[in-house]
């Protein structure tokens, strides 16, 4: 239907009830990435997404960094702000692909949250999963975690652990945070400069952050989860962080840019992927069947 253009299944683990597992996400620095190294092939890259927690009247939806992230949802915002890619959300993938291909040449399409549309063609599957939560206790909904059975993880062609390697790595992807950024300035400081503070966090798997910015060596007075996707009003935030600086994640920043505080800051990481090395297996390695795809289209 599409012409010659090649679909990636990009998926994590997550509460979307289209994932393989529910029950943790953090970032999407796994989106970041793989857009980053396509572009830097020279290669056109959309990307297309369910636009889970958006509010918007219509789809499909063009999101740039400048979308409302109650419109765009925070996740496609931030991919968007991320990447710097062309991002169309709609319930209904077909339709953000085509609105995506009638705006813009795309070698690759990459589709977030995608393993479970089978309506939609793909050329590759990826999951990304927590290496310690991996399947949890391996049973399908409702007596465990999993959106399919875990045989499904022998058809993908790439599974990547979150913060280590388990019996499924194809890959480890270590999340890396390098500085902090204030959302009311635009100023850089760097993580090492903060002492101490309060931190929030509305993603699947807040502990995960809070963990970070302690292993950084920063005191947290104070921590607050939210729920994934949630958004904030000012008040909020104002009467947990006072005069301390308040550290939040790049996703939730984009729901709190509006209303800022001098005081407030998100932390960006960079995903570092690094190839695993299964015993007794030649795996190929993830660039290089990128590649191989992209020549076998081009070829004809």
């Amino acid at each position: 239907m599409f012409g010659d253009k090649i679909f990636l299944s990009c998926t994590k683990t997550s509460d979307n009830c289209g994932e393989f597992v529910c029950g943790w996400k953090w970032q999407n620095a796994r989106g970041g990435v793989a857009c980053g190294r396509i572009k830097k092939r020279g290669l056109r890259v959309g990307v297309i997404s369910r636009g889970y927690g958006s509010k918007s009247k219509t789809y499909p939806l063009f999101v740039t960094e400048n979308t409302n992230p109650i419109e765009g949802g925070d996740e496609p915002v931030l991919i968007a702000k991320r990447t710097n890619v062309l991002v169309v959300i709609s319930p209904n993938r077909q339709q953000a692909i085509e609105l995506l291909l009638s705006q813009a040449e795309c070698d690759i399409i990459v589709s977030d949250d995608g393993l479970q549309h089978y309506q939609l063609q793909r050329d590759l599957e990826i999951v990304v999963m927590d290496a310690e939560r991996a399947l949890g206790n391996g049973f399908v909904l409702p007596a465990g975690p999993l959106r399919e059975l875990p045989s499904r993880l022998k058809s993908v062609d790439f599974v990547i652990t979150n913060g280590g390697k388990n019996q499924y790595s194809d890959a480890v992807m270590y999340l890396v945070p390098h500085f902090a950024i204030n959302l009311k300035t635009n100023e850089k400081r760097q993580l090492k400069e903060f002492q101490s503070g309060v931190a929030i966090a509305g993603i699947g798997n807040p502990q995960r952050f809070f963990t970070m910015l302690e292993k950084l060596g920063i005191q947290l007075e104070r921590t607050q989860a939210f729920q994934d996707h949630q958004y904030f009003e000012a008040s909020q935030l104002e009467k947990l962080s006072e005069n301390q600086p308040l550290f939040m994640t790049e996703k939730d920043a984009v729901k709190c840019q509006s209303f800022a505080k001098d005081n407030w800051w998100y932390v960006p990481v960079d995903a570092e992927i690094i190839e695993a090395e299964k015993q007794g297996e030649n795996l190929p390695h993830f660039w290089d069947k990128i590649d191989k795809l992209v020549a076998q289209y081009r070829n004809g």
